[in-house]
């Protein structure tokens, strides 16, 4: 017979759980929504009479295609998203994250005592990761969606080139926030009445 959770462990096996039902609820409202959206751009074939002065019928056409096929990929990519962030929580992502940018702060020569640049470690990692298992998402999207509807402009090279820029600039703005905001917790220090 396994041992009884102790209180604090049932709190925290609540409050993990209903972050994920939470965050399950909303995406699945959103998805419900996108599916309501998705069913009139496939049912609305003609142009409404509200527009037919504005809209061409063929631009019409052209732009329910486009917004249709943008709202199937949405689905599919939100539906991913919400997977992945699932999995990373059930099976322990951070805590591993956390724990490899420690192993690399450490084998930088920082000691435990530096938990703003293993934070640091933490966040380049955390949004490596994201970079790279967006990847596909963003290539399908304009190599494949764009490119079907005549909208991309972008070579392969360019669309690395531009991810890699995006990056580093992402970098150069979140980790000194980062560090500001962490060094001012960290002076607040733990204040007890």
């Amino acid at each position: 017979m396994a041992p009884a959770d102790s209180p604090e462990q049932s709190l925290e096996r609540w409050i993990f759980l209903s972050v994920l039902f939470f965050s399950w609820t909303v995406y699945v409202w959103e998805a419900y929504l996108s599916y309501r959206q998705r069913r009139v751009f496939r049912t609305t074939t003609h142009v409404p009479s509200e527009l037919g002065k504005i809209v061409d019928p063929e631009t019409f056409e052209k732009s329910r295609l486009y917004q249709l096929d943008k709202s199937n990929f949405s689905f599919w990519s939100g539906l991913y998203s919400e997977t992945e962030g699932t999995l990373i929580l059930l099976f322990g992502g951070i805590p591993f994250l956390w724990n490899l940018s420690e192993h690399f702060t450490q084998q930088a020569g920082f000691g435990p005592e530096y938990e703003i640049t293993q934070s640091l470690m933490f966040l380049l990692l955390a949004t490596l990761f994201s970079a790279v298992t967006g990847l596909p998402w963003s290539l399908y999207s304009i190599f494949v969606i764009e490119e079907k509807h005549g909208f991309n402009q972008q070579t392969l090279t360019f669309f690395f080139k531009d991810a890699i820029k995006k990056f580093l600039v992402t970098q150069c703005i979140l980790l000194p926030v980062t560090s500001l905001l962490l060094y001012i917790i960290k002076i607040g220090g733990d204040r007890k009445s």
